[in-house]
C-alpha cells in the first residue's frame, strides 16, 4: 500500500508540475505575442517616421525648385509639368512625381510678393488629406512644418 502511496503522489505531482510548466509556457507565449505586437507597433510607427521624414523631405525639394522656377521665370510655376522643366537632377524630379502622384495640393502661380499675410503664413502645398486630419504644410518661405487640419484651414481662409 505504500508503494502505491507513493506513486500516486508521484503521477499528482507531475500532473501539478505539468500544469504549472503548461501555465508558465501558456505566459511565455502569451509575453512574447504581446512583445510581438509591441515590437511590430514599434515597427509600424518606425515606418510611419520614415514616411513623414521621406514628405518633409519631398514637400523640401518642391520649395526649393519653385523657388528656382521664380528665380528664373520673375513668377510661380503654373504647374507640375512647368515646375519639372526646370529640374536636372533625376532624383528631385523622382521626388516631385512622386508627390505629384499622390496628389499633393500646390497654389501654382504664386509670387512671395502676393502673399498679403506673409511668406510664412502662406500654404503653399501639402496633401489632400491635410485640410481634415492635418498634415505637413510646405509654406511660401519654404519651410514644413506640421499642423493640425484647424490651423492648415484658418491659413488657406487668410490666403
Amino acid at each position: 500500500m505504500g508503494s502505491l502511496w507513493i506513486f500516486v503522489n508521484v503521477i499528482e505531482w507531475k500532473a501539478s508540475f505539468c500544469r504549472i510548466r503548461g501555465m508558465v509556457i501558456s505566459a511565455a507565449v502569451l509575453m512574447m505575442l504581446s512583445g510581438c505586437q509591441q515590437a511590430a507597433q514599434v515597427v509600424q510607427e518606425a515606418g510611419n517616421a520614415a514616411k513623414a521624414d521621406q514628405e518633409r523631405t519631398q514637400l523640401r525639394l518642391l520649395g526649393r525648385a519653385y523657388h528656382d522656377y521664380l528665380d528664373m521665370n520673375s513668377k510661380g510655376a503654373a504647374d507640375w509639368e512647368s515646375l519639372l522643366s526646370i529640374v536636372t537632377r533625376e532624383d528631385v524630379k523622382a521626388a516631385l512625381s512622386e508627390l505629384q502622384s499622390r496628389g499633393m495640393v500646390v497654389n501654382w502661380g504664386i509670387h512671395p510678393r502676393d502673399a498679403k499675410q506673409g511668406t510664412t503664413q502662406f500654404a503653399l502645398a501639402f496633401a489632400p488629406t491635410a485640410k481634415s486630419t492635418g498634415g505637413l504644410v510646405l509654406t511660401l518661405d519654404g519651410t514644413v512644418q506640421q499642423m493640425s487640419a484647424a490651423d492648415l484651414n484658418a491659413m488657406l481662409s487668410a490666403q
